[in-house]
């Protein structure tokens, strides 16, 4: 029986409010895996080993390498391309105000 839409979203809200952290044991030593939806703050003295987009893992070794990945990936969809440079265009108008 297919999820009534109401259910489906409260599940979406609810994982986005409750992020998951996993570990993931892996050869030479264990990854824990935080949702980019964690906390910020959560983030602060924890150095990133790698990203997932989807079923692909890519090593990076710093927050700039993996920042770069994520532009790099964005970058290469049309779609994603576009809503950047809107976000871009959005942050020129306002920074402009100021």
């Amino acid at each position: 029986m297919p999820l009534e839409m109401d259910e489906i979203f409260l599940n979406l809200l609810n994982e986005l409010e409750n992020p998951v952290v996993v570990n993931e044991h892996e050869e030479g030593g264990f990854d824990v895996v935080y949702p980019l939806s964690y906390t910020p703050g959560e983030f602060k003295g924890k150095k990133p080993t790698s990203i997932i987009f989807g079923r692909e893992k890519v090593r990076v070794g710093t927050w700039t390498a993996l920042f770069a990945e994520v532009m790099k990936r964005c970058n290469a969809d049309a779609d994603y391309h576009r809503a950047l440079m809107g976000l871009r265009n959005q942050l020129y108008v306002a920074l402009r105000r100021d």
